[in-house]
């Protein structure tokens, strides 16, 4: 069985503090703040971002499962993508979803090499690259 999934909770930073998100992923995924939905952001933004993991190492059904639990336990789960309401809930599905190895087949890795190669940064987007990497600090 392979046992490297994690199960976290995403909680805000308040005198008495509310969970805003349960999620399952690999190691690193409880704390990236990117790949996240627009409603989270807001969340974070608006009152900080405390992490806990709950459970883990587990095996990917394990985590699913308790994803599941602890979203319907915690009340994250909300149809309302507003960030402006008292619905802090950021799991916008129930749990247990996402694909885990998935691979691409060699047609689409075709298509994906074959869009790259069209692809040409205009002359102002390479002078902005080139300015942002200038001003950075070597290390």
């Amino acid at each position: 069985m392979d046992e490297r999934f994690y199960g976290y909770k995403h909680w805000t930073v308040e005198t008495v503090p509310r969970c805003f998100y349960v999620g399952k992923g690999l190691c690193q995924r409880p704390l990236q703040i990117g790949h996240r939905n627009h409603k989270w952001h807001a969340i974070v933004k608006r009152f900080g971002l405390h992490i806990e993991i709950c459970v883990g190492p587990i095996s990917n059904e394990e985590a699913c499962a308790w994803e599941i639990a602890e979203i319907a336990r915690s009340g994250t789960f909300s149809e309302c993508h507003s960030h402006d309401s008292n619905d802090i809930g950021c799991n916008l599905t129930r749990g247990g979803e996402g694909v885990v190895g998935r691979r691409h087949d060699e047609e689409t890795k075709r298509r994906i090499a074959q869009s790259s190669r069209n692809r040409r940064a205009t002359d102002q987007a390479r002078a902005n690259m080139r300015n942002a990497q200038s001003n950075r600090p070597f290390v």
